[in-house]
């Protein structure tokens, strides 16, 4: 399956990143060394406080991820005062700092800011139907948006079709050259998939959706590659 997953990623364009809060948390080590065999790139880590209706997986994860890990680490901040934990997954190295656009405070712009001038990708998240700012774009040197297509805050939330309003205008904005990737997260799967390439994702967080066990096993990575294929071939790319 791996095999198949990187043939398919030069054509499609597409890439994946795994959310660990969907699966048990026992077995996570041995998840992600499975996720490795299976053709996922990258690991998504939700960061969620209260005010989200949730609570999410703890900071400390981090290092211990990255201590074990050579994979990209994503951290995707759902929390009321995102500052002081925005510095500490910096100073862990991670790959990509995704922060809600309207959660955006003069010193995390600032953080964000310095942290995009030495390598680390930035994204703003923007909840279902959201408008990007391109004023915040700007300011913080995001080169990614993450259009939420669940409303934030818990695993398996109830797919929304404002998504691709959303979707859409990034497009719009990443074919001036403002930003370089559009993600999408939240009920990425077999039959979203392709919508969602569509309408202008590239990266797709998968999570429960694919993975419903809270494991690898009886996942649904074949009908997703099978979205995959079909975006391809709609293309005219495979």
């Amino acid at each position: 399956m791996s095999a198949v997953f990187n043939s398919l990623r030069p054509h499609s364009g597409f890439e994946f990143s795994a959310s660990v809060i969907c699966f048990n948390q026992l077995k996570l080590g041995e998840i992600i060394s499975e996720l490795r065999t299976l053709g996922v790139k990258r690991i998504h880590i939700d960061l969620i406080d209260n005010a989200f209706s949730g609570l999410g997986l703890p900071k400390e994860i981090l290092t211990d991820i990255r201590a074990r890990f050579s994979m990209p680490v994503d951290v995707h901040f759902m929390v009321t005062n995102p500052e002081s934990l925005v510095e500490f997954a910096l100073s862990q190295k991670v790959n990509c700092v995704a922060v809600h656009q309207s959660a955006l405070t003069n010193r995390l712009v600032a953080s964000l800011h310095a942290a995009s001038q030495v390598g680390t990708e930035v994204s703003l998240v923007l909840g279902p139907g959201e408008a990007p700012s391109e004023e915040s774009i700007k300011k913080t040197g995001a080169k990614r948006l993450t259009a939420m297509s669940v409303m934030p805050g818990a695993a398996g939330r109830p797919f929304e079709p404002r998504v691709f309003d959303t979707l859409r205008q990034a497009a719009r904005i990443k074919a001036r050259g403002l930003i370089q990737r559009i993600e999408v997260d939240g009920a990425v799967g077999p039959q979203t998939l392709p919508m969602m390439s569509r309408a202008g994702a590239d990266i797709g967080v998968v999570g429960s959706t694919v993975f419903p066990n809270r494991d690898t096993v009886g996942n649904h990575l074949l009908e997703l590659l099978k979205g995959m294929m079909e975006i391809g071939q709609s293309a005219g790319m495979i």
